[in-house]
């Protein structure tokens, strides 16, 4: 989900809903901080096959560590 809404050629459009609400209050790993994100109506895009998106997300986390 894109913070900017891109236009179809390219150029930047408008803000596109995504925005901190606010930052948690952790008991631990201070230098990791943890928010809660708002997507107030932003448009979203379908990355990968339909209902796959666990799988990919499990072939890209294997690949990173």
């Amino acid at each position: 989900v894109p913070k900017i809404r891109v236009s179809d050629d390219g150029s930047l459009e408008r803000p596109n809903g995504v925005s901190c609400g606010s930052i948690e209050k952790k008991m631990g790993i201070h230098a990791s901080s943890t928010c809660v994100i708002n997507f107030d109506a932003a448009e979203g895009y379908l990355l990968g096959e339909l209902n796959r998106g666990m799988e990919a997300m499990f072939v890209m986390m294997n690949s990173e560590r």
